[in-house]
This record gives C-alpha cells, structure tokens and sequence, in this order.
C-alpha cells in the first residue's frame, strides 16, 4: 500500500477506533451465537453414542429362561444349560464382552414395576454412570437408579425396606397361568440395606419407563438369597466387536447353540439407541436452525452497520484518487480501515463460543453427555470461524467497493436533489394524506445518501423474522401434536385387551363390548412375528367386528384384500422399498402380498413401531408363524364418557390407551422447548433490528423533520408519522413473512415426521394469530421514544446550519 494510503488508513484507525471496537464486539457476539450454537448441535446428535461407547454398552441382550430359581445349570429343553450357552458365547470371534445379569423379584412393598439387578461379572458391558456416592458392596447396601431415587424420594445414606417374593409363587404365575398371585402378599425374605449410590444406566436415558425404577445389589447379596428370592436370568448383555451389524450373525450362534428353544431369545438394542439418538437429531436440528437464522439476521445487521460505517467514510478516501490511487486501490485502503472488526470479532466469537460451551447440550442431551462442562470443538469452531471471516470479509469489501463510488459532483445536499422514487409516486397517488404518506415514505426509502436510514435492511429483518417465528411455531405446535396423540404413532384406539391366542378364544371378549352403544368400533387383532429379511418384525392381521379401528396409516391405504399389505416404514426400506413381499406358509409354498402403503405399529411384540407387516385375517390365515395371541381393540363412540368408560373397561380386562406413544416420538417431548424459545429469540431479533431504524430515523432525517415542522407538523403529527413507519415496516413482514414462515414449517416438519416414521400431520397453531397485533403493538411503544426525539427538532438551527 503507498504511503499516503498508509498513513490515511492509521488516521482512520485512530480517530475511529471506538466505533471500531463497539463494531468488533458486535461481530464477536455474532459470531459466537453461531459457532455455540454449531458445536452445541455437534455435541447434542452425539452425546447419547458417546455416552454409550464410554459404558460399554452392549449391542445385545440375550435372554435364557431358566426358571425363577437362578439355576443357571437348568436344562434349557434342548440338552444344554445357559452356562452353556453363555461359555460359547464368549469364545465367539464377533463377541468382545459379556456380562451375565440376573433381575430379582425384589422391590418396596405395593410397587410390582420395581426389579433389583445385578451384575454376576462386574459391569464388563452396560457399566451404569454413577450420579452419587458409590456402587453397593456388601450384603447391606444397594443402588438406586435415578427414577427409583426420584420416586422413593431416598438419597444416599438413607435406609430402604425390600419384599422379596418366593420363587414358588412366580412359577405359579409364570408356569401355571395363575394371576392370583399378583394379588398375594410376597412371601420372600424381608430386607432393609442401605442407599450406597445413586445411578444411571444406557437404558435410562431417554423415556425412562422403557426400564421402570430399579436397584442394584452386590454379588455377594445376590449369592445369599439366590435361591430365596424369585428371578429372571440369567442373561447375558453382549458387546460386539462390529456394532449392531453383528446382531444378526449372533441371533444365528445362539440358535444355533440353544435350538428353537422357546426359553431363548435375543434382543437387538439398536431400536432404544435410535429412539434416542431420534430425539437428539431433533434437537440438534433445532439448533442449526438457531445457528442458521440468528446468524443471517446477525450478518444483516453487522453488514448494515459496517457498510454505513464505510460510506460515511467514503467522501474522504475519494482524496487519495488524486494521488494517483486506482478505485481497486482505495477499496483496498477503506477495507483495511474496517480488517480489525472482522480480525478481532472472529476471535472474540471464539473465545465466547468456549465459555458458552458448558450451557450445550441441554435436556435430554445433557443427561446423556458424558463429559459435561466447557469444550473445544476442533472442527466446528475452525471451520465455522473461517467460514464466518470469509463472509465478513466479502460484505466489507463489497461496502468499500460501493463507498468508494464518484460522489456527486459539485457538492452539495445529495438528497436535495434526489428524484422521489417510485414509492413515493404511488404513494402521493394513493391520497393516504400527509402524515400517512410521509411515514410510508419513511419506512421504504432510506434518505439522504450521505446519511441513509438501514430501511431495507429493516424491512428484510421484519420479513426474516416473521418468516421464522411463524416456521418455528408451525414446528413446535406439530412436533406437541405427535408427541400427544398417540394414534398419529400406532395407537389409533382408545383401549385393548388380550383376548386368547386366536380369534376363537378372543370372541368372548368381542361380545361383551359388541353391543355397548358407547364403543364406536371393535377390531380382533391377531399378532405374531416372522423374520423378514434377517430381523424379527412384527405380523398383525386384522377383522373388524364392529365399525372400523385399525392401525395408523402414515402414507397410501390399510389393505383391503387377502393379497395386500401395508408394512412400517423400517420394513419397506429394508425390502428395498419394493412394492411387493413373499411370506412362507404353513404347508412349506410362499405367499406373494402387494404392499399398499406404510403404517404405524402399536408395539404388541418385541418389535419396534416402524416394523411391521399389517394384512388382512384371510391373509394372515396359514402363515408359517408362531403362535401369539389375538388383541381386541375398541374405539368409542364421539361424546362418549370417558371416565366412566375406562372403570367398565379395566373390569373387562382391558388395557385403556396406557401405552402412549413410542420411545422415539416421546422422547421428543425432551426438546418441545426449543421451538419455543427460538420464537421468542428471533421475534426480539427482528423486532429489535426494526427499532434500530426507527431510533435513527430522527438523527439521520433531522432536516427532513425539520422541514415537517416548518411546514406545520405539529408533535402529535410527527409521532404518528413515526407509528406509521413502524406499522408500515411491521405489516410488510406480516403480509410476506406468515405464509413464508407456515409453508416453511410445514415442509420441515415433514421431513422430521418422515424421519420418524410418523403421520405427517402439520399443525398451525391458532395463536400464531397473535403475532400481528403483538407485533404491531410493541412496534408502536418503540416508536415512542424516536416520535418524541423528532419533535424536540429545532428546524431554524438544523435549517440554518444546512
């Protein structure tokens, strides 16, 4: 750079060096609310996976019933013990932990969704996180997992009294078919042990009733009363070396070890990991959203502020042209005035981004996050900072660029001479009168070049802002629709009750309810399994009895025919989304279905409610399936009374609507509050960039405001100019802005709900009416302050000095 430039742009740097440094601090505060809220949503979608790598959580459960008594020596029906099993399965390449477990039947008194387990090889996988003191040791202490703390309301240290129940009543239950035993009184032994810690476990995170309140107990407890206190197990929770995609070839060792025994079974946990990892994604896109539209918004505003800073110094760089500076040069020079903005906001967004790391992730990402406080995102953070300073340094070029334009010649009033725009000719045409056309102009045309009012970039904030409050609350209403209605996820009845293992046993059931004139609709659902594709996915046929109740459909129809089917969503895209399926029948032929559309499953088996296969009862009649058991669903009647209803339904044996909706969609009630206070940010956002025009309105209009009030403006005339402005500039992002917003919203949730596997059903809520008087109404009250600030003109000094 020649000197003179040199020497012009260290004067600039010095006599503008507070409003270099305010600038610099707005850059810095822009930048970080967008690398924070960039790394936070790294950080969010994979916490939960963190989390689990750090525990050693397995990828499988295998489950081996060897009766209620813990006799792991027990023959599994098949010549071989689960100490078998278990020892084979650890010599298996794909295998690289194991740990045995074994749930005890041993709870508070009156509380039978509350299981005591414990860890027969010291938590070699699925190691519970500790919150609090320390893992029971001992025959006198346990741990409390974090929902049974909550809801015994017991700390550590505190005492805690345990009813075990006898084994011989469990096996009357289990082997028998005896359900009095729910009603009798454990006859197990009594103990009292001490709260030792308080824990969380891989299964806990998320929605929590997937596993209930739960204790721990030592090895050495569990060897004293192993044979006193009832049980499930033992089972063995495996770590495989290639993740889940080893789950199948597992499934096919165990077969292979244990035949079709009936005791056996293997559960695939990759359906909990997705419920989580669903939600998290979720959140995570809600803060990219965040980054995304704060970041415009707050490029708009700093690209306005440096660029006005540029041109005010235009005028004066134009003196280096004589010394023999080419355009490209003084560009170059004016740039250079504003570097330092862009050089110091980048690293003080840095440095902000670090120190506001501890508050990301939140909710249930910061539950699963595993190591909690501050962090250093060495990708996002480099990477977002340069992206950043690569944007920063085209808008302050492309202002330089612009201010360093020939200026007019001759000196002078620019605006004196400027042409009315467009605008303002229709506006004179509309006869809106002189205080309505006047802050209509006020609102579209910027003024006086030397001194122009940021109306443009006002406006585009208004219509940004608008545009997003209106997504976000389109989003945030849809998103507390799915989590709420549990029909839009595969429980499209109001209650459900096993009625035997075929439509014959279920028909006694069917009768009792048949007739009542309160239930609108009674459907038989006969449920089963078959593996398709190497996983286990749920078959469900169905017959009405009466109206029509069936399963959620989320896109084409129900089938209709013996040859149709509708299957869940998982299930379509593990066939390849091909249009047709084959099913083996019972006399060893396959059977050729045409898929007609996806559904959502209500989860009557093991499997998850994407994965399914829905038919009709003639197609499922001679399927090659095993046997299962037939569900009676009923809808009721509109205006029946709920209440009372439900009394008369338990007594029947029914099951009403308790279920709720799947882990993947309730966890996402984790992250209903994101919507929500991203709307309030971005509708402070813009409603604050639109005050900033209104509150400079008055000093860079002085002397068209003095020219008001010399031509007879009185204060109340000027004040309603400036309501009129702000309306003005409030209506343009109202009119444009809403249905931008609604559509944007409703696009976005679709592709969450088709995530989900989901009805995509968007909602828009009623109060995103209240967005327009709410807006224009504090638009008014900021203009308060700017009206009284033009009406304090003195038009003889500003005029005089012109």
């Amino acid at each position: 750079m020649r000197t003179g430039a040199g020497l012009w742009v260290r004067a600039e740097l010095r006599r503008h060096r507070p409003a270099l440094l305010l600038l610099a601090v707005l850059c810095g505060v822009v930048v970080a609310v967008v690398l924070t809220a960039v790394a936070g949503a790294r950080r969010t979608t994979t916490a939960y996976d963190r989390y689990l790598s750090e525990g050693g959580a397995s990828h499988a459960d295998v489950f081996l019933f060897a009766g209620v008594r813990g006799r792991s020596d027990v023959d599994l029906g098949n010549g071989k013990t689960a100490d078998d099993v278990i020892a084979e399965l650890r010599r298996l390449p794909q295998v690289e932990a194991l740990d045995r477990a074994a749930a005890l039947m041993l709870g508070p008194e009156g509380t039978m969704d509350f299981y005591t387990a414990v860890s027969l090889d010291g938590y070699a996988v699925n190691r519970p996180r500790l919150l609090d003191g320390r893992f029971p040791q001992g025959l006198d202490e346990m741990a409390l997992s974090r929902q049974a703390a909550e809801m015994l309301d017991k700390r550590v240290g505190d005492t805690l009294e345990l009813q075990g129940h006898d084994p011989r009543q469990f096996e009357r239950l289990l082997l028998e078919g005896d359900t009095s035993v729910l009603q009798e009184e454990p006859e197990g032994p009594r103990l009292v042990l001490r709260v030792a810690g308080v824990v969380e476990a891989a299964g806990d995170i998320g929605r929590i009733d997937l596993t209930g309140p739960y204790g721990i107990v030592s090895t050495e407890l569990y060897d004293r009363y192993r044979d006193a206190i009832a049980q499930f197990g033992p089972g063995a929770m495996v770590r495989l070396e290639n993740g889940f995609q080893d789950v199948p070839a597992l499934r096919a060792e165990v077969q292979r070890l244990a035949g079709d025994s009936e005791f056996v079974s293997v559960e695939d946990k990759r359906a909990d990991v997705d419920a989580v990892n669903n939600a998290l994604d979720v959140q995570a896109l809600a803060l990219l959203l965040f980054a995304a539209v704060a970041g415009t918004a707050g490029l708009v505003a700093l690209g306005t502020s440096v660029t006005r800073k540029l041109e005010r110094s235009g005028p004066d760089v134009q003196v280096l042209g004589a010394l023999g500076l080419t355009r490209w040069q003084r560009t170059v020079a004016l740039a250079t005035v504003a570097a330092p903005v862009v050089v110091v906001g980048v690293v003080l967004g840095i440095a902000g981004a670090v120190g506001a790391s501890p508050l990301l992730p939140m909710g249930l990402a910061g539950r699963a996050e595993p190591h909690p406080g501050p962090a250093f995102d060495a990708v996002a953070l480099p990477l977002g900072a340069f992206a950043l300073a690569v944007v920063l340094a085209g808008m302050v070029i492309f202002g330089a660029w612009r201010a360093t334009r020939t200026t007019v010649a001759g000196g002078g009033d620019a605006a004196a001479r400027q042409e009315p725009s467009v605008v303002a000719r229709w506006i004179s045409r509309a006869g809106v009168g002189a205080v309505g056309a006047t802050g209509l102009r006020l609102a579209f045309e910027p003024g006086s070049p030397a001194r122009p009012v940021p109306t443009r970039a006002s406006l585009t904030a208004a219509v940004l802002a608008t545009a997003s409050v209106a997504a976000v609350l389109v989003f945030g209403a849809s998103l507390a629709n799915v989590v709420d209605k549990s029909e839009l996820s595969g429980f499209p009845w109001h209650a459900a009750a096993t009625g035997g293992e075929s439509l014959e046993d279920a028909s006694e059931t069917v009768a009792t309810v048949v007739g009542d004139p309160a239930v609108d609709a009674v459907t038989v659902a006969e449920v089963s399994e078959v593996t398709l594709a190497g996983e286990r996915t749920q078959l469900l046929g169905t017959r009405a009895a009466k109206g029509s109740v069936g399963l959620t459909v989320v896109e084409g129809r129900a089938p209709a025919a013996p040859d149709e089917v509708a299957v869940g969503p998982k299930t379509l895209a593990r066939l390849g989304n091909d249009d047709h399926l084959e099913l083996a029948t019972e006399d060893g032929g396959t059977r050729r279905y045409r898929i007609v559309g996806t559904a959502a499953f209500p989860i009557l088996s093991y499997t998850d409610y994407d994965n399914g296969i829905w038919l009709t009862h003639e197609g499922f009649a001679g399927l090659q399936a095993p046997p299962g058991n037939a569900e009676v669903l009923i809808g009721l009647a509109p205006g029946a009374d709920t209440d009372e209803k439900r009394a008369e339904l338990e007594e029947l044996g029914f099951d009403f609507q308790s279920t709720g909706a799947p882990a993947k969609v309730a966890n996402l009630a984790e992250v209903e509050v994101f919507p929500q206070a991203l709307a309030v940010f971005l509708a402070i956002l813009g409603l604050v960039t639109v005050g900033h025009a209104l509150a400079s309105s008055p000093r860079r209009r002085r002397r068209e405001f003095a020219v008001l009030r010399t031509l007879g403006f009185v204060r109340r005339q000027l004040g309603a100019t400036l309501a009129v402005q702000a309306t003005a500039a409030i209506a343009i992002g109202l009119v444009l802005g809403l249905p931008i917003g609604i559509a944007a919203g409703r696009a976005v949730w679709g592709l969450v709900a088709d995530s989900l596997s989901v009805v995509p059903q968007p909602v828009v809520p009623p109060g995103i009416l209240l967005v327009a008087p709410a807006a224009m109404v504090v638009a008014n009250l900021m203009a308060v302050l700017p009206a009284r600030r033009a009406a304090s003109v003195r038009p003889a000094e500003i005029l005089r000095a012109e």
